[in-house]
């Protein structure tokens, strides 16, 4: 063997370490903004053409984006500023609805831990799975980036796939339910059932008061009225998100509370801006709408949105930034599917974001240090969560190509 051949394996490996420490040295938006214009340059003729298609695609979905996803940043700063308690039992049931309220896993898994005992893990996978599947968080991001209207497809689909999707996690959860410390973990004094549930009311309202005016505008029709506004999505945020600044009251609290959901949407909406303009590129690129376009159910569609999010959640780590960059480049890869197709597509991304919880991601070291104190070997809660949470995936995956061949 020459010493040429010696080095082709090093060489490659310097390659792909390089590769690696770019993805991690560079920020997510950035690494999208200069695969665009790359991309584009080789595309286009002018340089007007190059920035005129991506002007086109970054404003794609972004004031529609803007106007949800304020709002449902201050019910999840004000809920966060609230400080909610809960008891080990309700704990658990809450999870999930305490995930899609606050946006967040690990805020809603960090409220809820110190009142989990032996419930700790399974409270982990419901915080998870709601904030992937329930209504404000990641349908909401998802079909905002998508410029999806939401509709009873959208409430009736979220609540199939939720409820496997959440038994699956709790089962996975049972089965390997990690050691507790020795000596036993210091924890929050539970509440009793009564008081903690009196304490999460706040919770209950804002999300009772949202579901109440979607469903109200679903039922009755209120066209060309102001009201309509108020029933639709958009409205519904905003009146939740001033109910859940009247719960925290404090003007210097809500003035906090107000500023990190400007700094969270800020972000977001530029992330999906030039998430957008990618996917307009690559679908000038390659035609991947031609090939989409002959599939009636949408079943490839839903299949490439899937790969796609896990894609991104698996190298990037960040649910939020998976969110945001898939939505828009998924958005314009398909034809128009319909009210029904398209709220599935939604939740294939949701469910693709899924795989897999990774030491890439912040929500693991979270459950690592809470639900896996006790457990000595790193390869263990690896091995747990990134075994459980695709196993939640793919039966979400399941119950979506399901539901696309029955519609």
């Amino acid at each position: 063997m020459t010493d040429a051949a010696i080095d082709k394996p090093s060489e490659a490996g310097g390659a792909r370490s390089a590769l690696a420490s770019l993805w991690k040295t560079v920020p997510l938006p950035v690494l999208l903004l200069v695969g665009t214009v790359v991309g584009a340059l080789f595309l286009y003729d002018s340089a007007e053409q190059v920035v005129g298609r991506i002007n086109e695609g970054f404003g794609l979905a972004v004031g529609d984006f803007a106007l949800l996803i304020l709002p449902a940043f201050v019910i999840s700063s004000a809920l966060a500023a609230l400080k909610v308690r809960s008891s080990e039992r309700l704990g658990t049931g809450m999870a999930p609805f305490l995930g899609g309220a606050m946006i967040c896993p690990d805020t809603a898994y960090a409220t809820l831990a110190p009142f989990a005992g032996r419930r700790n893990l399974a409270t982990a996978y419901g915080a998870y799975t709601g904030f992937k599947l329930l209504y404000p968080a990641g349908p909401l991001i998802i079909a905002a980036g998508m410029g999806v209207a939401f509709d009873w497809h959208m409430l009736l689909f979220g609540g199939l796939v939720f409820v496997p999707v959440w038994i699956a996690g709790l089962a996975w959860a049972r089965l390997t339910n990690p050691p507790p410390l020795p000596d036993g973990p210091e924890t929050a004094a539970a509440a009793d059932d009564r008081s903690a549930l009196q304490a999460s009311m706040p919770v209950f309202a804002c999300l009772g008061l949202l579901l109440a005016l979607i469903v109200a505008g679903l039922v009755f029709s209120v066209e060309n009225t102001i009201g309509s506004y108020f029933l639709s999505a958009h409205g519904a945020l905003l009146v939740s998100a001033l109910l859940a600044l009247w719960f925290v009251r404090d003007p210097e609290q809500i003035r906090a509370v107000l500023e990190r959901a400007v700094r969270f949407t800020a972000g977001l909406i530029f992330v999906i801006g030039i998430a957008s303009a990618m996917g307009a590129v690559l679908v000038d690129a390659v035609g991947l709408d031609m090939v989409l376009a002959g599939d009636p159910h949408g079943i490839a569609l839903i299949l490439v949105a899937f790969l796609t999010a896990v894609f991104f959640k698996a190298v990037q780590g960040s649910s939020m930034a998976t969110f945001a960059a898939v939505a828009p480049i998924v958005a314009v890869m398909g034809p128009d599917l319909g009210a029904a197709n398209a709220a599935l597509v939604v939740y294939a991304v949701c469910v693709g974001s899924m795989v897999a919880i990774l030491p890439n991601d912040s929500f693991f070291w979270l459950v690592r240090g809470n639900a896996y104190a006790g457990e000595q070997r790193d390869f263990v809660p690896i091995r747990d969560l990134a075994i459980g949470s695709s196993l939640q995936a793919v039966v979400g995956l399941a119950v979506v190509l399901a539901l696309a061949i029955l519609v």
